[in-house]
């Protein structure tokens, strides 16, 4: 929920460790879990990268829509999964491999991939989005 609140740090990143810092001087709790091997954050390709890995590990097809409005005609192609909130148009094709966090809103005609869509971004009418993080609706690739 903090990471659309940071600033590009002198590093020429953004940093995760300052939207943990958030949550804890706002929230007063942070929470972890244990996985079974190493994963590196360290650019927007890494993060897709676990996207995907988390959204394959779900059930299959996984596919859990909690859109506060879906246009005619949107199709979704497993696994997906769109928080709360959003706003989808119609004609739309999101999947596979598509997180959408809540607040988001997707304009008409929008195909997305193998993407994240983070809170309250918006995507434009006809915008295709292929293995990219959407943050502030700017687009960052995987790179």
């Amino acid at each position: 929920e903090h990471i659309h609140l940071l600033t590009i740090s002198p590093r020429g990143e953004y940093e995760l460790q300052g939207a943990i810092q958030m949550m804890i001087d706002r929230e007063g709790d942070v929470q972890g879990f244990h996985i079974s091997q190493r994963l590196s954050l360290t650019n927007p390709g890494d993060l897709l990268q676990i996207n995907r890995d988390y959204l394959r590990r779900e059930r299959s097809p996984y596919q859990n829509v909690q859109s506060k409005k879906i246009g005619k005609n949107t199709h979704f192609i497993p696994p997906v999964h769109i928080e709360v909130g959003t706003v989808i148009g119609t004609n739309c094709i999101i999947g596979p491999e598509v997180y959408i966090e809540k607040g988001s809103c997707i304009g008409n005609g929008v195909t997305i991939q193998k993407s994240i869509v983070l809170e309250d971004a918006e995507l434009p009418d006809g915008a295709k989005v292929n293995e990219e993080l959407v943050l502030n609706n700017i687009i960052l690739p995987n790179q």
